[in-house]
């Protein structure tokens, strides 16, 4: 095996002490970086749109790892809980589940009210055991048709990397 690559963080004493390789590889659109020891992800990725019809819309993925022993369909359940504790005067519109990319999912449409704002938000939760991806898009005060339709399809058009591993059936 190589020695670690020298850095401008390295202490000189520190150098080419160790020859075991990274064992998480993190990747961004940017590029990647090798990380020693195992680590959770649980980072936030926002995107927006460029040229927003509705101010303020954007799409959110969140990661979570499903707790030993529970469910897909019970880990929904109790995100369902929140919404309702947490987004005052939550209306349902769309709660199914499907199947994403070989995955169990749950589809949602739902608004609820900020400060005398109608939010609406899209969302698809997604079991990779045992992992859990959630892509929610928000829109506040309106939701365009043309709007829903293509984040729908976006939403629908989520695919893992080749490579990741399915969930145990």
């Amino acid at each position: 095996m190589a020695a670690p690559m020298a850095t401008p963080f390295s202490r000189a004493s520190a150098r080419a002490t160790s020859t075991s390789r990274p064992d998480m590889r993190y990747s961004v659109n940017e590029g990647h970086l090798e990380l020693p020891g195992q680590w959770l992800d649980r980072s936030v990725n926002a995107l927006l749109p460029a040229m927003a019809e509705v101010t303020g819309s954007n799409l959110v993925l969140t990661r979570d790892e499903l707790p030993y022993g529970v469910e897909f369909a019970d880990y929904v359940d109790v995100q369902r809980a929140k919404y309702r504790k947490e987004l005052s005067g939550l209306q349902m519109q769309r709660d199914e589940p499907g199947v994403l990319d070989g995955r169990p999912c749950q589809f949602l449409a739902f608004t609820w009210n900020k400060d005398d704002l109608l939010i609406h938000q899209m969302a698809v939760i997604v079991l990779d055991a045992p992992l859990v991806l959630a892509l929610t898009y928000t829109s506040p005060g309106r939701l365009p048709d043309g709007v829903r339709d293509a984040i729908g399809a976006a939403l629908a058009s989520f695919r893992f990397h080749r490579g990741a591993q399915l969930p145990a059936s």
